[in-house]
């Protein structure tokens, strides 16, 4: 269970270094660890969540810019994916 925890962490990374490097003026840096995701963004976090939450997305924010990510150990990639597509549509019309 460990080993893939990591693997999906791993996965779940690549996606959101995908994401920065779309939007660099918006996303700041990446913290992983396992599968608890922390994403430090330069703009109103809250607003971020509030937004996902419209998406059916459930995420919190510490910090007021640090997005938090605890998936279950079972998330599935397409779930991960699913996710990064709603983060996208909403740094894009940021």
């Amino acid at each position: 269970m460990i080993t893939k925890c990591k693997k999906k962490g791993k996965y779940f990374k690549k996606k959101l270094e995908g994401l920065k490097e779309k939007y660099p003026e918006y996303i700041k840096e990446i913290r992983v660890l396992g599968l608890m995701v922390g994403l430090e963004i330069k703009k109103d976090g809250p607003e971020v969540v509030k937004k996902c939450l419209e998406e059916r997305v459930l995420i919190n924010c510490t910090a007021e810019n640090v997005l938090r990510f605890l998936p279950s150990l079972i998330v599935k990639e397409e779930e991960i994916d699913y996710l990064i597509g709603v983060l996208d549509k909403i740094f894009k019309k940021m």
